[in-house]
């Protein structure tokens, strides 16, 4: 008979509710944001951590981007992992160039129904990108303006 998951004991939170939380409050002209009792927040919140750090199992001993925390013999053991993958996929190896920096022309379609909607899509793609890109610049100005 499986024996049923126990979940490990939760932390409590390291302040206790009501506590004004200083320096979280990222909005211009908002207030600090309070804290609130453990029973107030999602279930989610708890796991966030967790999630956090077993993906940063690869940063403790495998990522060869990270150069500046490993010794020089993890570095030499990245930068020949880092060939090995080179001449495996030397594709992924391309740097990737967003989608609103790409010089491709649209397509304008073929006079068909499925050539226009095809059309249709690579314009709706391409006008989100460049959506998102001016949305992050925006975000950006905004938290440096507000910084300063």
């Amino acid at each position: 008979m499986p024996a049923a998951k126990v979940a490990p004991p939760r932390m409590p939170s390291s302040v206790p509710a009501g506590t004004l939380l200083k320096g979280l409050n990222y909005i211009k002209g908002k207030q600090d944001p309070v804290a609130l009792e453990d029973e107030e927040y999602p279930e989610w919140l708890w796991s966030v951590l967790e999630k956090a750090q077993k993906s940063d199992g690869a940063a403790a001993g495998g990522d060869e981007n990270d150069l500046f925390s490993k010794s020089k013999k993890q570095r030499q053991r990245a930068a020949k992992s880092l060939r090995k993958r080179a001449l495996l996929h030397p594709e992924d190896m391309v740097p990737k160039v967003p989608l609103y920096e790409q010089s491709v022309d649209l397509p304008k379609g073929d006079g068909s129904v499925k050539g226009a909607l095809e059309a249709g899509e690579a314009r709706e793609g391409l006008t989100k990108a460049m959506r998102g890109e001016r949305r992050r610049v925006i975000k950006e100005k905004n938290f440096l303006k507000a910084m300063g």
